[in-house]
This record gives structure tokens, C-alpha cells and sequence, in this order.
């Protein structure tokens, strides 16, 4: 099924294929939907007067791997070529497409995952199988009070856009529910993914991602199987697929860094060994 879209500035959105280990994975981590290289964009001067705003994180092109950490490639490499890809032109006159710039967030949620779950598990991410639920990007539209990338398309770029020649952002809108879309969409490929993999053990980042497994798999057992808890976090649980058993982990969003769930989070990395 193909999400794909367009970002600003014209490069296309693309599937995310999976992160496979060279050799067999010690581990299987499952996300809910791709990220994305983000700049921080500031408009030309020219522009200046017609509401025009510095977005401090706009989407541009597609993550390099699933849960890039933002190390390898680095961001500055990224968007260098992004820009000779698009045709980015530096200035502020007519017929410019302003300044852009790194911003601290790309790879993220990939640094998070590798540096403060699968290191501490004394696991090497290399040797794990990445993927998510749905392997393409999706936008969010936020309210009065908070501004998301899908606002910054519609309100900032796209009338830019229409004014330089630009190709406009096209980026498809966040599902109302990733989960029933991943479970009628995504099954069979997760199911292969999970059983090519031959990892041991599944770890799910965020509820979402928790819900989308025990959807697809034959049965499923033990804690995770509840709504993510920080009283029982982490603790172990099981699924089936074609008559194999996996061990199961159910672990918050690596975006989440709410104080109860980081020291849920840190003390379940602890006794991982117990």
C-alpha cells in the first residue's frame, strides 16, 4: 500500500524498508512510524511581511534507516545532499529559497533506543532487526496553541511555495488509528519480518507499537499483553507466530521522558540480567 507523499522542497516520501543485521538478530524492535531529516528553515527576507515564520524543525526527506541515530550518516552530510538533490537556493531575493540548518532532534529516537535500552541490555545495535508498525511517515495537524508539521505545510511552506514554483508538500496525514491501519495493512509483513528475523526477543517502543503486535501475531501472553504500566514495566511476556515463541518486552516511546516512565525505564535496564 503506497502512503508515499511529497516534502517540502520536492523530494519524495518513501518506504522505510526494515534494518536487518548482517547475521541473526538478538533482538526485534518495533516502532510505530518512520521519522524524518528535519531542517530548521528560515524563509527569505524577501517573503518577510507575508506571515512567513522560521519553522525550527521541518520534515525535508525521508530518515535515512529506521530509527537513525544521527550519528551515521550525520546530519550536516544529509543535508548537504539534500539540498543539491532539491536544487536549494541560499539567499534572500526573489527567487531564493532562504537558510537552512541542522536541528538537534534528527535521529533522535534512534540514539534514544540504542543508547538507553539496547546498550545498557548489553545488546549491539547492529545486531538487532528495526522496523515499525507502518513503514511510512506520516504528519500531524495540532490546534490554536501548538503547531505541527502538518500546520507548517499548509500555513508556511505551501503558500511559499506556490509563490517561488515550488513543488507544494503533499505528506499524508497521521491515521485516526495506526494501530487498525497497521493490523489490516501491515500483518502479513510484520508476521514475515518477525519470523525472518529469528530473533529471540521483541522489544515494542510506545503503546502503539504494543497494541499493532498483539494484533498480529496468534496469541500472545504475560504483562505486555495490559496497557503500559509503570508498576510492571518491561516485564516479560510471550507471543506465538506459526507455532514459534518469542519472548516480549513492552517498553514507553523513546520520545517519552516523563520522570515516571524514565526511572520505570532505567530501573527495568538494570535488572535486565535478573
Amino acid at each position: 500500500m503506497n502512503l508515499g507523499g511529497v516534502f517540502p522542497f520536492g523530494q519524495p516520501s518513501t518506504e522505510r524498508p526494515p534494518r536487518r543485521p548482517a547475521g541473526p538478530a538478538d533482538a526485534f524492535v518495533l516502532g510505530v512510524y518512520p521519522s524524518a531529516l528535519h531542517v530548521r528553515w528560515q524563509p527569505p527576507a524577501y517573503w518577510a511581511g507575508r506571515q512567513a515564520r522560521t519553522v525550527s524543525a521541518m520534515a525535508v526527506d525521508v530518515e535515512p534507516v529506521v530509527f537513525w541515530d544521527g550519528a551515521n550518516p550525520d546530519p550536516s552530510t544529509l543535508i548537504a545532499a539534500w539540498k543539491d538533490a532539491v536544487g536549494f537556493v541560499d539567499g534572500d531575493d526573489v527567487g531564493c529559497d532562504g537558510h537552512v540548518g541542522d536541528v538537534a532532534t534528527n535521529g533522535s529516537s534512534g540514539l534514544l533506543v540504542s543508547a538507553l535500552t539496547l546498550e545498557p541490555l548489553g545488546i549491539d545495535p547492529a545486531s538487532v532487526w528495526m522496523t515499525d508498525a507502518v513503514p511510512w511517515l506520516f504528519v500531524k495537524y495540532g490546534t490554536k496553541t501548538k503547531r505541527e508539521q502538518g500546520d507548517v505545510l499548509a500555513e508556511v511552506y505551501n503558500p511559499f511555495a506556490l509563490v517561488q514554483g515550488r513543488q507544494l508538500a503533499t505528506l499524508p496525514r497521521r491515521p485516526t488509528s495506526v494501530v487498525a491501519h497497521a493490523a489490516e495493512h501491515e500483518r502479513s509483513r510484520l508476521r514475515s519480518e518477525l519470523l525472518e528475523s529469528g530473533a529471540p526477543v521483541v522489544l515494542t517502543f510506545g503503546e502503539e507499537a504494543r497494541q499493532v503486535l498483539e494484533r498480529i501475531v496468534d496469541a500472545a501472553a504475560g504483562p505486555p499483553t495490559r496497557k503500559l504500566d509503570a508498576e510492571d514495566y518491561g516485564s516479560v511476556g510471550s507471543i506465538t507466530v506459526e507455532g514459534r515463541n518469542i519472548a516480549w518486552h513492552a517498553l514507553v516511546h523513546p520520545g517519552q521522558r516523563a520522570l515516571r516512565w524514565t526511572r520505570a525505564h532505567g530501573l527495568w535496564t538494570g535488572t535486565w540480567a535478573d
